[in-house]
């Protein structure tokens, strides 16, 4: 019973620690200009698009209304696939994704996903490169919706 209980307050905890943080950046800019000036932003890192998901055409399509919704899947093979060659699992959350919607006001929105959960979720052992990921994603959405 012990056990059981021990093992129960390990996976209560590992929810904690494993927790995604949304990283929210409001822009100053009209969505279709944060939009543009991600992709632009993302091509000049060298970055590859792989993807761009409008879920406010699937709602339409779907007889639905919503705000304006995208979100940009992108990434670059070279350094993803390390990452994934330590655990394949990560495959899930690789490419990166940045999401831009509008809020019910008509603010511009630019979210993305704190990457650190992958070392702890994912036992990925690269924290250097984790950590420059992390700060080249938060640049690119501080230079998409500043002026």
């Amino acid at each position: 019973m012990l056990q059981v209980i021990s093992s129960m307050l390990i996976v209560f905890a590992m929810g904690f620690t494993n927790e995604r943080k949304l990283i929210e950046h409001e822009s100053h800019f009209s969505f279709a200009a944060t939009q543009a000036r991600l992709e632009q932003t993302l091509k000049a890192n060298q970055l590859e698009i792989f993807a761009v998901i409008d879920h406010q055409a699937g709602a339409k399509k779907a007889g639905l209304e919503m705000s304006k919704a995208v979100v940009v899947i992108f990434g670059n093979p070279n350094v993803g696939t390390s990452l994934m060659q330590e655990n394949m699992a990560l495959a899930i959350d690789l490419p990166l994704r940045y999401l831009i919607y509008e809020t019910p006001s008509g603010n511009v929105v630019l979210s993305y996903f704190d990457i650190t959960f992958m070392e702890s979720e994912y036992g990925i052992n690269q924290p250097e490169k984790l950590a420059k990921i992390g700060a080249n994603l938060e640049n690119m959405a501080l230079s998409v919706t500043l002026e």
